[in-house]
């Protein structure tokens, strides 16, 4: 799985490559040097037409999904701040209700492309992901990834530049909110067991989406002294999550 980590297996890109998007990502106004974030948001809408002829049932991964809408203030406030944002994906549910001139909702663009699809995420300054898959392009060409809304937490990713947000797990029975050992104590896989255990799973909401994408913005712009407080609270959180594995 982890095998990028010891072998050289980026995709190169040729300068016809580097030309033919840069020349795509012109025509929609954005100008050389201007930095853009790859933004991804999972939904049913790739599995469920996708693989519409096997007769799966994806619901079992439902509680993966996140609510487009709470991720509007996050975007209004990266394009304040001049970043690019590019809402990635193949096939998805629906449009952005948010509209600006800085704001691509990319799977409805006629020329989008399977090429595009990885030059972007592996040339972007920067991935905000709710972690399906496509966003480990964007860590393999080490940039920095901020997953939101992700489960399982025990899934976390240690081999990835990225901070991570889980969702909120809560015990129906005594309305108490899981804590990092509940969560990695607990671990479910699918939709069905939290259902069956009665545990509740609560979105974030469009408020700590805003401000944990203000947290990674802020820290993609930091000097390395300005990580070394962040970094001992990173090594603090994984020396108590090795005590679990």
């Amino acid at each position: 799985n982890l095998l990028f980590l010891d072998y050289n297996v980026k995709i190169p890109f040729y300068k016809n490559d580097d030309d033919l998007a840069i020349n795509w990502l012109e025509k929609i106004g954005w100008k050389k040097g201007e930095k853009f974030y790859c933004l991804l948001i999972r939904d049913n809408a790739y599995l469920d037409k996708e693989f519409a002829n096997e007769n799966i049932d994806w619901s079992y991964h439902n509680y993966r999904n996140s609510n487009l809408e709470n991720y509007n203030q996050a975007i209004r406030w990266l394009v304040n701040q001049g970043i690019w944002v590019i809402r990635m994906g193949k096939k998805v549910e629906e449009k952005l209700s948010i509209l600006d001139d800085r704001l691509i909702d990319y799977p409805f663009y006629e020329n989008r492309s399977d090429f595009l699809d990885t030059w972007l995420f592996a040339n972007c300054n920067a991935c905000i992901s709710t972690g399906t898959g496509p966003d480990l392009l964007s860590g393999i060409y080490g940039k920095n990834i901020l997953f939101l809304n992700y489960l399982p937490l025990a899934s976390i990713r240690s081999d990835l530049n990225s901070i991570t947000y889980p969702k909120t797990l809560v015990w129906k029975h005594n309305h108490k909110k899981f804590t990092l050992e509940d969560h990695l104590l607990n671990v479910r896989m699918t939709s069905q067991e939290y259902k069956k255990d009665k545990i509740k799973i609560i979105d974030m909401t469009e408020t700590q989406i805003l401000e944990a994408t203000k947290e990674f913005y802020y820290y993609n712009n930091y000097t390395e002294k300005d990580k070394i407080m962040f970094k001992k609270k990173q090594h603090n959180f994984w020396n108590k999550l090795m005590l679990h594995n």
